[in-house]
């Protein structure tokens, strides 16, 4: 009789065996014919619907325009301001201050025409040679018997200062060799008085500086 480790190795191999053989008929064995069974298509889940955001407005953009190029317009007259006339002034006051002018006028040809009479008296019945001096120098300046402007002589002054024609607003003197009348007018202008150099009359002018006055 086996011994019992012999017999527990002939099962095992005859096991082993038998687990081989089927192994090998499944592994090995003639396959039934036919198609081979389909995979099974792999459906993917659908994708999200992409979630609508509200698009923030696009910036208009004004349109393209084409700029014209005029050419200079003469200048034109300036607009008329629409402002209320001025007011007139009162016809009264131009007419007084117009005889204050005169008064005071009147008065300064008086003081003059005082002064040139003083001058001839003292120097022997000469007028004042207002030609080879600065005007009026003969009469505001110190001056010998015979005419000559010295600091410290016997004569003079006559006037303080150069007079001034109110009317005109000039100092300025004009020479003439003949008598004036009233309305005429003295070439140039800018002139306060007009003085006889034959005479030694003096005269006045209007505001406009040549017309002699009737003063």
């Amino acid at each position: 009789m086996a011994d019992f480790p012999s017999m527990f190795k002939a099962g095992v191999l005859v096991a082993i065996g038998a687990a081989v053989g089927v192994s090998a008929v499944r592994s090995w064995g003639p396959q039934p014919a036919g198609p081979a069974p389909a995979q099974a298509a792999s459906v993917a889940p659908p994708a999200p619907a992409p979630v609508a955001r509200p698009s923030k407005p696009m910036a208009s953009v004004p349109p393209v325009q084409t700029v014209q190029v005029l050419p200079e317009l003469p200048p034109t007259a300036p607009a008329v301001s629409l402002q209320p006339p001025a007011a007139r002034p009162d016809r009264r006051s131009v007419i007084t201050d117009d005889l204050i002018q005169r008064t005071q006028l009147r008065k300064t040809l008086e003081h003059v025409r005082t002064a040139i009479a003083k001058y001839t008296r003292d120097h022997a019945g000469r007028l004042p040679n207002f030609q080879g001096h600065q005007p009026w120098f003969p009469l505001i300046r110190k001056s010998r018997p015979d005419g000559t402007i010295a600091s410290g002589a016997p004569c003079g002054p006559y006037l303080d200062e150069p007079p001034v024609n109110p009317l005109s607003g000039h100092s300025s003197l004009g020479l003439v060799r003949s008598a004036v009348i009233p309305g005429q007018q003295m070439p140039g202008g800018n002139l306060g008085f007009v003085f006889d150099i034959t005479t030694g009359r003096v005269w006045a002018v209007e505001s406009d500086g040549r017309t002699i006055t009737a003063e």
